[in-house]
């Protein structure tokens, strides 16, 4: 895969102490230039400095060499100053020689015969050669502080004075035991390591006087740096080429790396710098996202120049876009949005914006309105998991446009045109003008719709909430179904009651043996029924089956014409024999009438035929002898005598189906619990993401569980169908949920409904409208009240620099919770962020103390554009790249693009955002800085 390049500055793997046969304590006095840059190169290094002890005899040789390799000199030397032989890294910028290194050591007093000697060093204490290094522009390492000859050397104030000079740069560290807290350092633990180390007994005072620097240095807040001082081997204080790379330290720095580029870094050696103690081997300490946007190129539009299209590089990290105002450093952004639907429609709640942005990318009218003009082309390129992509959006004409979606194939290099409009959804990114963040700043729902829709563990568990409350309301449908089903059921057993005891009547007129008789025989004959409709039915089964099938058939012009004659017959015998056995089906249909009809004719011979006709004959002349007594209505209790087993059998049916409902309900209860208990889950979710990413930042962020009654009582009227009115009743339900416990004080309103509707009157619902509309509502909208709880409520506080307690955004200004909501939106993702003047109404404190914070941690695992007029974000958030727009042009053009290390860019951000260099310095005498 070719490698992507960028823009900006970026991470190099540096060895800035090295020796070479120039110094005398390097042994392989026959290596090679040639073979020195080789070796630094197989160990991955990008960037070196050639620091010979007292000598600058190799630097040329060593340039030489490098050329056409990736690999960066700096010039520079081990310089030993004063009686107390302490060595000092001196490193120049990339440009300079063998020449200014040794006229620099002679400004120092040395004598170029004792150049790379033993005896070689400078008479000037140390405080007196950091000026000297600062009157040439070069910048001081401390060379390996917590070792021999180095700045331990020299009384305690003399190194607090020497580490405050502006020249001194950063120190070398040897040893990482010095690193550990108070608590951690036990003193005889590390003699014992420096021991082995070494090889020898290390006296225990050096080693706290080692300790001691190192402690210095790390309160002052020094850059801490490792470096290889190249042994021959391990454990040997003799160089060679063995350890040139084996200790380094990374160090981000301009494409080009220079000097300035080195001393940037060290200024935000936090951010800059990451020695070989923090970070494992072979480890990086930056990956570029795989997801990015490497470039914008805009042509033929109104606001470009159309003989030179307007072409914006990005960085992998931050991009900074600076200039005054009308330079249109804006439209940049917009140009980007227009060719992503689903980040136009992110507009549509903000009005003006919305409307601002369509009057911009639209085809001009005659007003002028709208930049697009037939012809506009628009190309964006990203980088998605190492390869490249570019969107091509041209207008065609007036009414129609296009989109095109491009994948660079590193085999044919050249682009191919991906034929799916989804592809387009794997260009995820976030963009937000400042009016949208304070928008989510000021709607609760706002902040947890993100939060929600950018946790995998969050969407997850609302899945399983939209499961378990379909499953819910799938219970509820079946427990009304259920109530439909048993709410016959005291009419059914009064009927039953109301026949009883007119057949006890009738029992005690004395024909109750008869009709005893004749109920048993009336259920013999159900039976029986049934059993013979149960053969017809069986019958017209076989029957349909039989109609449904069809004899299989056979083109035999599909034969082979020399063996059709030899396969007909085959055929034919075949069919014959499959049509004999249909037929022989079919004439079983006729027998199992037969059976039916002989069936019905033994049972009129039988002896249960003979009693069941000598029943009914006993009943009919009973009847008449009653009827002789007046009794006449025993037709009526006849044909209740057949009805009352039929109406007993639906009872106990409706009896058993009343128990299942008892199994139903409790079980629709285990849903409801579920339910909560998976909706507890969404609130500690919520509070488990926001904690870990707003940890030890100055913002943080509270999931307060069921307290956002606004959307409770939005959700609320959507279920009933009421947008608006009843105002006092929804607030005495809301307040009757906010004393205590929501999820308890939910199941006490539903409880209330259900009674309202049950009884028709309530304790907590009283007025009389509301009673009514509540009433109307079906099952389904019961159904949803009764899972209804308030959505979780985020409160967002932060806290300003010297301050120990936090403050809540509810009653912030608009800077201040836009500063708060920026910081919470930078603290997760891995898409592009991009941001258009996001510091609108902010303080330069909370810019400086909250988002800029925020913007150097963020960038390093996700890309950045931001658009701004604030230098803190560009200067303090040490932005990769800085692009400067003209703002005396009359189109969109780049006036200046770099890194902070280009004077130009510094010059560019102080005129335009500080009001030039007299006015930034003259308020710096002003607050007697």
């Amino acid at each position: 895969m070719e490698p992507i390049s960028y823009v900006g500055t970026r991470w190099f793997k540096c060895d800035f102490h090295l020796h070479t046969p120039a110094s005398k304590c390097f042994e392989q006095e026959n290596v090679t230039a040639e073979e020195w840059v080789n070796a630094a190169v197989d160990k991955d290094l990008d960037c070196v400095a050639v620091t010979d002890h007292n000598s600058g005899d190799w630097i040329d040789k060593i340039k030489e060499a490098s050329e056409g390799k990736p690999l960066t000199i700096f010039p520079g030397v081990e310089l030993t100053c004063s009686d107390a032989k302490v060595h000092l890294l001196i490193l120049f910028d990339t440009d300079k020689t063998k020449q200014d290194v040794e006229d620099f050591l002679i400004s120092l007093g040395l004598n170029r015969s004792v150049f790379g000697t033993d005896d070689a060093h400078s008479n000037l204490n140390i405080e007196a050669i950091a000026d000297k290094v600062k009157e040439k522009n070069a910048l001081i390492i401390a060379s390996h502080i917590d070792d021999y000859s180095s700045l331990s050397n020299v009384a305690h104030k003399t190194r607090s004075d020497f580490l405050n000079k502006e020249s001194v740069a950063g120190v070398q560290i040897v040893h990482p035991e010095f690193l550990k807290s108070e608590s951690d350092y036990k003193a005889s633990e590390v003699k014992s390591i420096l021991d082995k180390r070494y090889g020898q007994s290390i006296d225990a005072g050096m080693i706290k006087n080692w300790r001691t620097t190192v402690q210095l240095v790390v309160n002052n807040n020094i850059p801490l740096l490792t470096f290889s001082d190249n042994p021959i081997n391990e454990g040997n204080a003799k160089h060679g080429l063995w350890g040139i790379g084996e200790r380094y330290t990374w160090i981000k720095m301009d494409e080009k790396p220079s000097l300035e580029s080195l001393r940037q870094a060290l200024l935000l050696h936090n951010f800059r710098i990451c020695n070989d103690i923090i970070i494992k081997k072979n480890q990086k300490p930056f990956k570029v996202p795989e997801l990015w946007i490497k470039s914008l190129e805009v042509s033929n539009s109104s606001i470009t120049d159309n003989s030179n299209p307007l072409l914006i590089k990005f960085s992998p990290q931050m991009t900074s876009i600076i200039g005054g105002r009308g330079s249109g450093k804006s439209s940049i952004l917009r140009f980007i949005r227009g060719l992503f639907e689903n980040k136009v429609a992110e507009l549509n709640d903000l009005e003006d914006i919305h409307k601002d942005f369509t009057k911009f990318f639209q085809v001009q009218d005659r007003k002028g309105t709208g930049v697009l003009l037939p012809a506009t082309k628009i190309d964006i390129e990203f980088i998605r998991k190492g390869t490249l992509h570019r969107i091509e959006f041209l207008q065609e004409n007036k009414l129609t446009s296009k989109l095109i979606i491009k994948r660079y194939n590193a085999d044919t290099k050249a682009f191919d045109v991906i034929d799916n409009n989804s592809y387009l959804d794997f260009f995820e990114f976030d963009i937000f003008s400042q009016k949208q963040i304070y928008d989510i700043s000021t709607k609760t729902n706002s902040l947890r719709n993100r939060i929600d829709d950018i946790v995998d563990e969050i969407s997850t568990i609302k899945t399983d909430l939209q499961k378990i409350e379909k499953s819910y309301f799938t219970k509820s449908t079946q427990i009304r179904e259920i109530e439909v089903q048993i709410s016959g059921k005291g009419k059914l057993q009064t009927e039953i009651d109301d026949i009883n005891n007119r057949i006890k009547t009738f029992n005690e007129s004395g024909i109750n043996d008869i009709i005893n008789s004749r109920q048993k025989f009336e259920k013999d004959n159900t039976v029986l029924k049934s059993y013979k409709d149960s053969i017809i039915e069986f019958r017209d089964s076989l029957k349909e089956a039989l109609d449904e099938i069809d004899l299989p058939e056979i083109d035999l012009s599909e034969i082979q014409d020399e063996f059709r004659e030899v396969i007909e017959p085959l055929i034919n015998q075949s069919n014959k024999d499959l049509n004999s056995i249909y037929q022989s089906i079919n004439n079983y249909l006729d027998k199992i009438d037969g059976i039916h009809n002989s069936f019905d004719d033994n049972l009129k011979k039988s002896k249960w035929f003979e009693s069941d006709n000598k029943s009914k004959t006993e009943l009919e002349e009973k009847k008449t002898e009653l009827a002789k007594l007046g009794i006449s209505d025993l037709e009526i209790i006849e044909g209740e005598i057949k009805d009352v087993e039929q109406k007993k059998g639906e009872l106990k049916r409706i009896e058993i189906t009343e128990g299942n409902l008892k199994k139903e309900i409790a079980e629709k209860e285990k849903i409801k619990t579920q339910y909560i208990t998976k909706r507890k889950e969404l609130s500690d979710a919520r509070q488990k993401f926001l904690s870990e990413i707003l940890k030890d930042r100055n913002v943080k962020a509270e999931v307060r569980k069921f307290r956002d009654f606004k959307n409770y009582e939005e959700q609320l009227r959507s279920i009933i169908g009421s947008d608006d009115g009843f105002e006092m009743p929804i607030k005495d339900l809301i307040t009757t949920i906010e004393k205590g416990e929501s999820i308890n004080n939910n199941q006490k309103i539903f409880d209330e409904i259900i009674k309202l509707i049950e009884t028709g009157s309530s304790g907590i619902i009283t007025d009389g409208h509301f009673q009514r509309k509540l009433k109307s509502l079906s099952g389904e909208q019961y159904d949803k009240i009764d899972l209804l709880f308030p959505e979780d409520e985020i409160t967002v506080k932060y806290k300003v620099k010297g301050s120990d307690s936090y403050k809540s955004i509810s009653n912030a200004s608009a800077g201040q919770k836009t500063a708060a909501i920026l910081t919470l939106l930078l603290s997760h993702g891995e898409i592009p962020l991009i941001l258009d003047q996001p510091e609108d109404d902010l303080d330069n404190h909370l810019i400086y103390e909250l988002v800029v914070d925020q913007l150097r941690h963020s960038k390093e695992y996700r890309q950045i554009i931001v658009v701004t007029h604030n230098a803190n974000i560009p200067v303090n958030g040490d932005s990769e790249y800085i692009i400067g727009m003209n703002s005396e042009s009359p189109h969109i053009e780049i006036l200046i693009e770099g890194t902070i290390e280009d004077n130009h860019i510094k010059d560019e951000i102080c005129d335009v955002m500080e009001g030039g260099t007299e006015a930034f310095e003259m308020r710096s005498k002003r607050y007697n800085l």
